[in-house]
């Protein structure tokens, strides 16, 4: 039940790392300044929300699915954290961007606040019937 509800997440988390990877002169430039900002915040948002759901329905492990909240910040927020510093440090061509980290960390926490509002109970909900 683990990998039902979290392939995607792994997915994500892949797409993300190859996207990181990219030699920064085969990026395209960004249409308006700080554009590639919003694209930060849209892309860890997504992880974000595909971890929550994944989390919160594997019913594998039961302290993912009780704590799936923080666990889910913590790797999305420390994720978009370690592509910033290999970008730095491993990746050709690009840089570590401190504004660029905290896009990352700012779509984590929009898409916490939006689940929190609109989805968490019904995923509890969920979860229960589950158990």
């Amino acid at each position: 039940m683990f990998w039902k509800y979290n392939i995607w997440g792994v997915f994500w988390l892949l797409f993300i790392l190859v996207a990181s990877a990219i030699p920064g002169e085969q990026l395209p430039p960004s249409p308006v300044i700080g554009f590639d900002k919003f694209g930060h915040l849209i892309i860890y948002g997504l992880l974000q929300g595909i971890l929550l759901r994944g989390f919160a329905l594997q019913q594998r492990f039961t302290l993912l699915r009780k704590y799936y909240l923080l666990i889910a910040v913590i790797l999305s927020a420390s994720y978009g954290a370690l592509m910033e510093l290999m970008q730095e440090e491993v990746f050709r061509n690009r840089s570590f961007d401190v504004y660029d980290m905290m896009a990352n960390v700012a779509g984590v926490l929009l898409a916490t606040i939006i689940w929190m509002v609109f989805f968490r109970k019904k995923i509890e909900q969920k979860q229960k019937k589950n158990i």
